[in-house]
């Protein structure tokens, strides 16, 4: 039996997921993949082998009546007495239908909750040398999986869109010192200023926290307020380059 955590409405076809950049404090949630396919106990193993091969994975998650019970890997289909006599191929593997996903299945599997910070799960992959690891929401509900894959895929992204956020980062730096010319120490609502650059909200919120990091703004998050640094001047003016404090 081969189930997913949620369906698509009949008719509407699945929208393609937007890969968010790679940002360490980002919650797993924004990255992980939200439908992944399950496979119950009974699953025949070589019913669960193809499928691993038919969608690239490394690891199938196991599910009875919607609770996790369960991790297969690609190691999983091996035979675990490596000291027997191997004849054929086939018997490398336990592809057969006449074992069962319970049969080879991790039982003690980690989880993650969906609002972890994306670098703990990069410490976690790191130190236990997984694939994937299942997330969790606070109410104990299995939500989605968060595979390496994924955080390659975000630092693909991180690295295409790295030119323009510069980019965007310095003309907002650049608004920002024309407006504080007459008062270095004013300060400016950022929503206002990423509007007149035409950006949005969500735009203007990243490229404030990042130059906010590299201190060339001062950043108040509780009354969306910006104030340009000395730092922030300087390369403004040409004085010092985008390489002092890079934007990623």
């Amino acid at each position: 039996m081969i189930e997913k955590l949620t369906k698509n409405k009949a008719g509407k076809p699945r929208k393609k997921k937007v890969i968010q950049p790679y940002d360490p404090t980002v919650p797993v949630k924004v990255y992980m993949n939200s439908n992944p396919v399950c496979v119950s106990p009974e699953t025949g193993v070589k019913t669960a082998f193809k499928l691993l091969q038919a969608k690239g994975f490394k690891q199938i998650l196991v599910t009875d009546k919607g609770k996790l019970v369960g991790v297969v890997t690609d190691r999983d289909f091996r035979k675990p007495q490596f000291g027997d006599k191997i004849e054929t191929w086939q018997e490398y593997y336990r592809i057969s239908d006449l074992y069962k996903v319970r049969d080879i299945k991790t039982s003690n599997v980690v989880t993650i909750n969906e609002h972890t910070p994306l670098i703990e799960a990069v410490r976690i992959f790191e130190k236990k040398k997984f694939n994937a690891l299942p997330v969790f929401s606070d109410k104990g509900k299995l939500v989605g999986i968060l595979s390496l894959h994924d955080i390659l895929s975000s630092l693909i992204s991180a690295y295409k869109g790295a030119g323009r956020i510069q980019e965007q980062a310095f003309s907002f730096l650049s608004k920002l010192y024309s407006l504080s010319k007459d008062g270095q120490s004013k300060q400016f609502n950022m929503y206002e200023i990423g509007k007149k650059l035409g950006y949005n909200a969500t735009e203007t919120e990243y490229i404030v926290e990042t130059l906010s990091r590299t201190e060339l703004l001062k950043y108040e998050k509780s009354f969306n307020k910006v104030t340009i640094t000395p730092y922030g001047i300087m390369m403004a003016k040409g004085e010092i380059k985008v390489g002092y404090a890079p934007i990623l």
